[in-house]
């Protein structure tokens, strides 16, 4: 089966196969501690807009992460049954290696800078996250580059950054994450189970923004971590600029 007809058919429309061979110094650089010189391919996927939730509904892995699970399990079964006699290696999700996932999503042309600090594709909007990454020994065809620019660049009116209660976004500047956090955090916070300005982002919103209950999955998954990061951080910020006022 076609790798693309494969991931896709298990909610993972977007597969980048990287021939090693022509991958960038930098970013083999940030993957120093990776046996790349043992495997042919990266291969590289992602879920876009809705197509990842339904299987999950039907194929709901008893796990603490449901999501990593079910990539894994999908992954490995597409190297057992499609890749035979060929060695692979998981680089993503699993805690054995740290990848670039961002700069390699940007290398193939998935993702752009965004105003909301995730990036953004050419067709998924903001609706779209990697899932899966791996080695094979297998010459699987490489794929073109997306070479389509940011979807940022042609939206005028920029809803995103009206949309934010926090104030928090700006155009040409990185998304300040102390007001973000703020006010995510609030008692009966707007943005405690969503973000505004990435639900009003107009690109792909129709076609591929997730269900509401999706959306609420991904932003409660971690959220009172997040929220006792914060508040150390704050504190740890708070004691250290008292500490600068005193008198030696």
């Amino acid at each position: 089966m076609n790798i693309h007809t494969y991931f896709g058919s298990h909610g993972f429309p977007l597969v980048a196969v990287i021939d090693l061979a022509t991958l960038p110094t930098h970013l083999t650089a940030l993957m120093h501690a990776v046996p790349l010189a043992q495997y042919k391919r990266l291969v590289l996927t992602a879920h876009g807009g809705r197509s990842l939730w339904p299987k999950l509904q039907v194929n709901w892995p008893e796990s603490k992460d449901p999501v990593d699970t079910y990539s894994r399990s999908v992954m490995r079964r597409y190297v057992e049954e499609h890749l035979i006699g060929e060695e692979s290696l998981l680089l993503y999700p699993t805690q054995d290696y740290l990848i670039p996932l961002q700069q390699l999503g940007t290398y193939v042309g998935w993702s752009h800078p965004s105003p909301v600090g995730v990036g953004i594709h050419a067709d998924y909007g903001l609706w779209f996250a990697y899932r899966t990454a791996f080695l094979t020994t297998a010459e699987l065809t490489p794929t073109e580059i997306d070479l389509r620019p940011s979807p940022c660049l042609s939206c005028v009116d920029k809803p995103c950054l009206t949309a934010c209660p926090a104030k928090a976004l700006s155009a040409n500047a990185p998304i300040q994450l102390d007001p973000c956090l703020n006010h995510r955090i609030a008692e009966e916070s707007s943005c405690a189970d969503r973000c505004l300005a990435r639900m009003a982002c107009p690109i792909g919103r129709d076609a591929y923004q997730y269900d509401l209950a999706q959306i609420q999955y991904h932003y409660t998954q971690g959220f009172e971590a997040l929220k006792t990061w914060h508040l150390r951080k704050k504190a740890a910020q708070t004691q250290l600029d008292e500490d600068r006022g005193r008198p030696f």
